[in-house]
């Protein structure tokens, strides 16, 4: 089998590693929003790369128990997703986001891939709770604000 017969090499296959991620898929979107929201936090802010827990766009969207469990500000399950602390927090969430996220929403379907990354980011969100509960497991407190696409 020469390598003119290999499917990598055949038309249509621009020979990367994985499943071809099309222009309007959702792991795009989500790439762009993330990068928008870290972009647009950052131009609203005092300082241009502010960490996540300190700019104006954390202080309406991090999750902390206080904020999203205590008073009830249940759009903060979600939003915190999409707030990151720094430019490698981004980078290092994004990256991961492409390579893991193609496959699943190949796998899955773009609309069943986005109920899969919020559900994620909602347990992760949770499972902070949880942890937060356990005396001296995460020294935290109810006012912790956590940002971040890793959950």
């Amino acid at each position: 089998m020469s390598w003119r017969d290999r499917d990598y090499n055949q038309a249509g296959s621009d020979g990367a590693c994985g499943p071809r991620v099309p222009r309007g898929s959702m792991v795009m979107w989500l790439l762009g929003i993330n990068c928008v929201v870290f972009l647009v936090g950052g131009f609203l802010s005092d300082n241009r790369w502010a960490r996540g827990s300190e700019g104006p766009l954390s202080e309406w969207g991090c999750f902390s128990i206080e904020k999203a469990v205590q008073q009830f500000q249940v759009w903060r399950w979600l939003t915190y997703q999409f707030i990151h602390a720094g430019p490698w927090h981004l980078a290092g969430n994004m990256i991961v986001l492409y390579f893991f996220g193609r496959m699943m929403e190949a796998w899955w379907g773009s609309r069943r891939f986005l109920a899969f990354y919020l559900l994620c980011g909602a347990c992760g969100a949770v499972l902070f709770s949880l942890l937060a509960m356990v005396p001296g497991l995460l020294n935290v407190g109810p006012e912790t604000p956590m940002v971040g696409a890793s959950g």
